[in-house]
């Protein structure tokens, strides 16, 4: 096993990047390494400064020189880490656009073969579709559905903690009557709390009613 180990310590195994059948190893210098690897000198240049191994440092009227199968295979194996490196972005990106289309353990298997861009079109389709059905009438907005929600919460607990008001004067309670009239009214309210905060529509919070004896109330 051949292995170099490049200037930042990584060891590189050049067998497991060979030379293309029929090609010969040989040391190089700058100009032949650049016309057998199809790129320019400066391309050269720059890739020694990002680390491609050398075998002899240039200066002084000495050329430098460069053993091919390592250039070679350090031009494969950065190529495959920049393809790796690509790979886990567009997974990354596609886990991002899944998640943003909010579609469960199924729904992200059925589209796992999807780019990043397959999954942006999708997107972009589906708030059309969206569009077009809040327009019929057919999809609400779930702001506009929390703001009912929340109209309807206050009208509810307006009216409980009127009732035992109402029914100690209308049926005549007495007030150990009124008064456990008044507990069953603040527990259908913290219950009401309870659902919300377990449905992650709101808080719950329980504030003080207005009602007799100065009760819970929930929001």
């Amino acid at each position: 096993m051949v292995q170099v180990v490049l200037a930042d310590g990584t060891e590189l195994d050049v067998d497991a990047f060979p030379l293309p059948d029929g090609v010969d190893d040989g040391v190089l210098n700058r100009g032949q390494l650049a016309e057998a690897l199809r790129v320019s000198e400066p391309s050269i240049t720059s890739w020694i400064r990002d680390g491609m191994p050398v075998l002899s440092q240039g200066g002084n009227g000495q050329a430098y020189e460069f053993q091919l199968s390592h250039c070679f295979a350090w031009r494969m194996w950065r190529l495959d880490q920049q393809r790796q490196t690509k790979q886990r972005g567009d997974a990354i990106a596609q886990q991002m656009a899944l998640a943003f289309l909010n579609l469960d353990e199924a729904g992200a298997d059925e589209q796992s073969t999807m780019t990043a861009k397959d999954v942006a079109d999708w997107a972009d389709a589906d708030y059309r579709r969206n569009k077009a059905a809040e327009l019929r009438g057919d999809l609400v907005r779930a702001d506009r559905v929390r703001d009912v929600f929340e109209q309807m919460l206050v009208d509810v607990r307006t009216s409980l903690s009127t009732i035992p008001d109402f029914a100690e004067q209308e049926f005549g309670l007495t007030a150990d009557q009124a008064a456990s009239l008044q507990d069953r009214c603040d527990a259908i309210l913290i219950e009401m709390g309870l659902i919300i905060r377990r449905n992650n529509l709101g808080d719950g919070t329980v504030h003080q009613m207005t009602g007799k004896g100065g009760k819970a109330e929930t929001s």
